[in-house]
């Protein structure tokens, strides 16, 4: 395809996306999506490349950096140990921003006691979920689906070793976000089949001494 450029034919552009394209406040310019389909594709300038949902990323050696993307990191309290919590948003950083910071549970249980300090150490938001209810992830899932809506993110990171999530991984990834699981090897296949990475606490969290060292 050919790059893009200014033109009667291009919609307005954000001030900060066409001074990184190198084009004046004046300049009209859009992705059109016959030419930019939902893919990879190189713009006017070789620094500058086109992901999903037609975001600007910088691109450095070849390798695309995918800071600008936002994420909205939401955990199952109940299937997820607080140890991990470090190992969740450090990996979450490599793949964006996390602009939402949610963590769903019976938060009347004890066993849950445990991930408070947590919580305000890493301001995240607790959700209460009851489990006495058949569809005891409704909350995490309505979130979900809000937040997908409002359009304040690129991708969700779904952190949890069951398989309930498997059907909102598959429909998030319909509607064209990024999803990027995290449990532990115990995790149903299907919902690991689901995202589109996934990837294992339990073993980054052995790998994580040996690194150290």
């Amino acid at each position: 395809h050919s790059c893009a450029r200014p033109g009667p034919f291009f919609a307005g552009l954000s001030l900060g996306c066409k001074k990184a394209l190198g084009f004046s406040a004046q300049s009209p310019m859009v992705f059109p999506e016959k030419i930019f389909p939902r893919a990879v594709k190189p713009l006017h300038s070789p620094q500058i490349c086109v992901i999903l949902n037609k975001k600007p990323l910088m691109r450095q050696r070849g390798i695309f950096l995918a800071s600008d993307l936002k994420f909205a990191v939401l955990i199952d309290a109940d299937n997820v140990s607080d140890k991990y919590i470090k190992i969740i948003l450090d990996e979450i950083s490599n793949d964006g921003i996390a602009t939402y910071k949610r963590i769903y549970g019976d938060w009347t249980k004890p066993a849950l006691v445990s991930w408070k300090s947590v919580l305000l150490d890493n301001s995240i938001l607790p959700i209460q979920q009851y489990n006495y209810t058949t569809g005891k992830n409704s909350a995490m899932i309505i979130d979900a689906m809000d937040i997908l809506y409002s359009g304040q993110v690129d991708g969700f990171c779904i952190v949890s070793s069951d398989s309930d999530f498997t059907r909102l991984a598959a429909r998030l990834r319909e509607s064209g976000m990024i999803v990027v699981g995290m449990g532990e090897r115990k995790t149903p296949k299907s919902f690991i089949s689901a995202c589109n990475r996934f990837k294992y606490l339990d073993i980054l969290a052995q790998a994580e001494p040996a690194v150290q060292k």
